[in-house]
């Protein structure tokens, strides 16, 4: 994955198209959310409203209540509720957007059909979820799964974009693809601020699996581009520290060593559903190990993987914020970067056969279970009736 720099004139009308689904689709997503106050939006948005009025922060991740108190007071007519919406709309856009612009230079070629390629990956990417459709009956679509794209949280929205920034350039980095450069170096800077600054959950993630590579190759005698790696470095524990003094920074609050305190489940289902959460990874890294295990990118994704699933399984928070799940995100957040990560490293394997038809039945169930969580909860009263 690297962002494309040169778009074509096809790719402009794609975009233009994919910038119209985003819209429709996720505008009536966000309608509805906004019309039967559900989920995070209504709890983000009486944030924002009081750092506004009253200047106390109460998350320490704030570039979506800064953006949305920035926006009524540019448009003072429409509010903070409106402009809460506007902003996780304009979000919704951004992640098919960057993701299409990622992905695009991994479909070799000119004209409509590549372009077409990477619009259908790209919308696919989006939709696609864990695979839940074995417990629809059970009107389970979310307990104890790890969701890839979960639509009720307007902070995870703001971070996609800029988690899938942060690890393209990560990545490019550690492949010696982005050299040194006082341009480069603030270009990292702002783009891991920015991923901290909407939500830590991947830089948590992303910095110790970076530092486990950066390991590995300083034992292998590989040279890194030590000062682009330091550079970025420095901001992500400054704002870390910071974050963490601002959510446990007090006696009523902190971070306990809780296993399976989010997993009510007995633990064979808890496994059952980590594989079905993660199925088309798994299948791609049992597929092709001998090349995925030689191909920088996937093994990031897998640490971070790693790292979040740690966190979720693993960490609860205590005190005030008990009950909040918040280390949930990371293993959300980092299965979206692998799902995405596994689909553009098997299509440049090119599979036949029996690889093809299998990795065709693994995304199918991803990409319907992914329309079901999408739309029927949608079609009911109460969408944490499924979950």
């Amino acid at each position: 994955m690297y962002l494309q720099h040169r778009l074509t004139t096809t790719d402009q009308r794609i975009l233009k198209l994919l910038v119209l689904v985003s819209v429709l689709v996720f505008g009536y997503v966000l309608l509805y959310m906004g019309w039967n106050v559900q989920g995070d939006y209504s709890a983000h948005i009486g944030f924002a409203m009081r750092i506004s009025e009253q200047g106390v922060f109460d998350a320490p991740h704030v570039l979506y209540h800064i953006l949305v108190i920035a926006l009524a007071r540019l448009v003072p007519f429409l509010g903070m509720i409106v402009s809460g919406f506007i902003v996780c709309l304009v979000f919704y856009v951004a992640t098919p957007i960057v993701l299409f612009r990622l992905i695009r230079p991994d479909f070799n070629g000119v004209g409509w059909r590549p372009s077409i390629a990477a619009f259908l990956t790209t919308i696919m990417l989006v939709v696609a979820s864990h695979v839940n459709i074995f417990t629809l009956s059970e009107h389970n679509l979310y307990r104890g799964y790890i969701p890839i794209n979960a639509y009720h949280n307007p902070t995870m929205l703001a971070l996609k974009p800029f988690a899938l920034l942060s690890f393209a350039f990560v990545v490019g980095v550690l492949l010696k693809k982005i050299p040194y450069s006082r341009s480069n170096m603030a270009a990292g800077i702002i783009l891991v601020t920015l991923c901290m600054l909407a939500k830590p959950n991947y830089i948590i993630c992303l910095a110790p699996a970076v530092f486990i590579v950066a390991c590995y190759k300083l034992m292998k005698r590989e040279p890194l581009p030590w000062r682009l790696l330091i550079g970025i470095s420095i901001p992500v524990v400054m704002i870390m520290i910071l974050q963490y003094v601002m959510a446990f920074g007090n006696d009523s609050t902190g971070i306990a060593f809780s296993p399976l305190s989010w997993f009510t489940e007995p633990g064979a289902t808890i496994l059952l559903k980590l594989i079905l959460s993660a199925l088309l990874p798994i299948w791609v890294l049992a597929v092709y190990w001998r090349t995925a295990v030689r191909n920088l990118g996937l093994i990031v994704c897998w640490l971070t993987f790693a790292i979040g699933m740690g966190q979720a399984y693993l960490l609860t928070e205590t005190g005030e914020r008990a009950g909040h799940g918040n280390f949930l995100w990371s293993a959300q957040i980092t299965l979206f970067l692998l799902l995405a990560y596994s689909v553009v490293f098997l299509i440049k394997q090119k599979p036949r056969g029996w690889k093809r038809w299998g990795s065709a039945a693994i995304l199918a169930l991803h990409l319907m279970s992914g329309v079901v969580f999408l739309f029927v909860p949608l079609t009911t009263s109460y969408l944490y009736q499924w979950w």
